[in-house]
């Protein structure tokens, strides 16, 4: 699998890790490169409770072969302002499942949704029942408007959240989903008739540990 995104989730310590992220998403442009696309989101002040703990995320995806020198002693960087042992590196390869158009009158809400694995399976059993079998659930539903899979290299992962100073590293993979707004995804959430979708999860994923939070697109 080739490694062509990193998705970095921080919880909070104390004050100001909002702009603490900002500012350590433009040091990650600059040191890897023009042509690796960099952006950062926010929880939604109102998001429902998913279990997460994390407030803040950074998105990158391209070449990535400066990242584990990019994101070494970023724990450090951002001091007292994150929760080091609460936050998350998951570096993989991504894969598009659907985009569909997307009105230029919305502002679309997003949600990092991080599973991890039932220890009944190897990784490559997860990633073969959650990208041929789950993603059958998800493209009938009439809520997400566009649907990634990020299915984390588990060594890479755990070398670069270590590197980074973080506490979870042990990630299997992260669905990123763009939701029209935030009443549509709470909708989502209360349809009886994606129950099945909700227990298919169970079916491959540690559902005690997975976590979610919805967001709202920085930049």
């Amino acid at each position: 699998m080739t490694a062509d995104t990193a998705i970095i989730l921080l919880a909070p310590g104390g004050a100001g890790l909002g702009a603490a992220t900002v500012d350590e998403a433009s040091r990650l442009r600059d040191a890897l490169g023009a042509e690796v696309a960099v952006t950062t989101a926010e929880i939604l002040d109102d998001a429902p409770d998913m279990g997460a703990v994390w407030v803040d995320v950074i998105e990158i995806h391209g070449a990535l072969d400066g990242l584990e020198a990019a994101v070494a002693g970023m724990a450090d960087r951002l001091g007292g302002r994150v929760d080091a042992a609460g936050s998350a590196v998951v570096v993989g390869g991504d894969r598009i499942i659907f985009e569909k158009d997307l009105s230029t009158d919305l502002e679309p809400v997003k949600l990092f949704y991080a599973l991890f694995r039932d220890p009944a399976h190897e990784a490559e059993r997860f990633s073969k029942l959650w990208y041929e079998g789950h993603v059958e659930y998800v493209k009938e539903s009439p809520y997400v408007i566009h649907y990634h899979q990020l299915h984390a290299d588990s060594v890479t992962t755990a070398r670069v959240s270590a590197l980074a100073g973080f506490g979870i590293t042990d990630v299997a993979g992260v669905a990123h989903e763009l939701f029209s707004n935030r009443d549509h995804f709470v909708t989502a959430l209360e349809d009886e008739d994606l129950d099945d979708e909700r227990a298919d999860v169970g079916e491959f994923t540690d559902m005690a540990r997975n976590r979610g939070i919805l967001t709202r697109i920085r930049s």
